[in-house]
């Protein structure tokens, strides 16, 4: 199966719910996240100076589109479930969570943040981008990207455990992560396991049109 045959990786405006099945979701969604994790090690390993576009714009919009693909599959679980669409989606939710929960504890990645932050460019920031630089900055910060590397990592879990695992995480509570990326206000994950797939930094995903035909 290719991104071309694959309607959740085609990136059509008009989301194909009508075409989408059980079987599109491990592969579409193993893609999207090796897609954005390819994004997000571009981002990190960059040297040239850093930018608003070549840092946290770029980081944005690997995970908005990273949301995007996965958006449709959440919904379809919420609103047209089957035992093999929910069996599908209930395999990659690990590697889900995983992925959300790496981003604030990426060593790399909170260097080139915070390098971003002491720039020029970035104390003239207003408005909106002001605001969602100091507010991932500080996400980044609670989930312990500033540590000492032994103490990352290490942060409240479900009923004030640390260091959950995201199986244990989607066990305690299935219903949250089904609307991954759908126009949710998730931020970066505040630690390692702590939050059910949500989505990414403090911006929700674009609208797109839904087609429900065949549904």
């Amino acid at each position: 199966m290719t991104t071309e045959t694959n309607p959740l990786l085609t990136g059509a405006y008009r989301i194909p719910f009508q075409a989408i099945r059980a079987e599109h979701v491990e592969p579409g969604i193993r893609q999207a996240l090796a897609d954005a994790q390819v994004e997000v090690d571009a981002v990190a390993s960059e040297r040239s100076a850093p930018s608003w576009d070549n840092t946290l714009g770029r980081l944005d919009r690997a995970l908005e589109t990273l949301s995007e693909r996965m958006a449709p599959v959440g919904h379809l679980v919420s609103v047209a479930e089957t035992q093999a669409l929910r069996d599908a989606y209930n395999a990659v939710l690990p590697e889900i969570s995983t992925f959300w929960s790496s981003i604030p504890l990426n060593a790399e990645l909170w260097k080139r943040l915070e390098g971003y932050a002491a720039t020029d460019e970035a104390a003239t920031l207003e408005g909106i981008r002001r605001r969602h630089l100091d507010k991932t900055v500080d996400e980044f910060k609670r989930a312990g990207a500033d540590l000492p590397t032994e103490q990352e990592g290490v942060s409240p879990g479900p009923a004030g455990r640390t260091g959950s695992n995201p199986a244990e995480v989607q066990r305690e509570c299935p219903r949250r992560d089904r609307g991954v990326g759908a126009g949710g206000h998730g931020g970066v994950p505040t630690g390692r396991g702590t939050r059910c797939a949500e989505t990414p930094l403090s911006r929700p995903a674009p609208k797109r049109t839904a087609t429900t035909d065949g549904l």
